[in-house]
């Protein structure tokens, strides 16, 4: 399922770069899917934000409170040629991935901002080639996928990460391939995904009560006006990831988030676990 193209430098050894430690290239092919943007019609992810031109050419993480880069983590860029691919392997948005401490999994030792494709993959900035990061030895290491408005999912044990052979792993196909099972179940044919709605990017998924996703969208991001649109941006508050925002009407981000996401229930709250 994974049409990763092997990058030049996918030969090199451990290296040091002048005053540097010694820098060891770590290859992971990671596979999930966004709510938000997934379409069971097709069984991909819908790339609206490519295709209209909103996508940034730089992460947008280091700008978004609660996403910390660490050690090489942060600037990445993407040229405007790998968001004109299209087809399933067209770029969807932006994930935020993190490395952590296999004694420790709160601790965070590298982050690397990547893509993430209409097929799931989760590809390195050149659209292709499986996601490295660089800066630590061989070794295990939890790691997680994390995005700016939905809930993150991270490994339930800690795996080894080489140059080669490149670690593959699929979290789309068991619910429990995602720490404690925390993930949004597509349909029968299409697996699971990471859950959708946290226009707040605060870890939690809520129609009411404190801190809710629906008063972040209607009132953080529309004014309280529920018959504003906001078209054409890049928003947390977009939650069906198409480019817009709205409250009522076609295709709005109050309806996915209660009957998409939240099944109908105003009381159900999804929680990111603590990694």
């Amino acid at each position: 399922p994974f049409g990763w193209v092997t990058p030049t430098w996918a030969d090199l050894g451990i290296f040091a770069v002048g005053s540097e430690p010694l820098m060891y290239p770590l290859r992971v092919a990671i596979r999930t899917n966004l709510q938000g943007a997934f379409n069971t019609a097709t069984g991909l992810m819908n790339d609206d934000l490519r295709t209209r031109q909103l996508i940034p050419l730089q992460e947008p993480y280091s700008q978004i409170p609660g996403f910390t880069h660490a050690g090489r983590g942060g600037g990445e860029t993407v040229s405007p040629n790998v968001l004109g691919v299209s087809g399933s392997q067209a770029i969807v948005d932006w994930v935020f991935v993190e490395l952590r401490d296999p004694d420790n999994s709160a601790a965070v030792l590298e982050t690397r901002a990547a893509l993430i494709r209409r097929d799931g993959n989760i590809v390195d900035v050149n659209g292709v080639a499986p996601l490295v990061f660089r800066g630590r030895p061989s070794s295990a290491y939890y790691f997680d996928v994390r995005h700016r408005n939905h809930i993150g999912i991270r490994t339930p044990e800690y795996y080894h990460l080489y140059n080669e052979p490149v670690l593959i792993y699929d979290f789309t196909t068991e619910q429990f391939n995602a720490y404690q099972g925390v993930q949004a179940l597509l349909g029968a044919n299409d697996g699971w995904a990471m859950y959708g709605g946290n226009a707040d990017s605060n870890g939690n998924l809520r129609y009411s009560g404190p801190g809710n996703d629906q008063n972040a969208l209607l009132n953080g991001c529309l004014g309280g006006d529920k018959a504003q649109v906001l078209n054409g941006v890049y928003s947390p508050c977009d939650l069906n990831m198409n480019g817009a925002v709205r409250y009522s009407g076609p295709l709005n981000d109050q309806n996915f988030l209660l009957n998409n996401v939240l099944g109908g229930d105003k009381t159900k709250v999804v929680v990111q676990p603590d990694f």
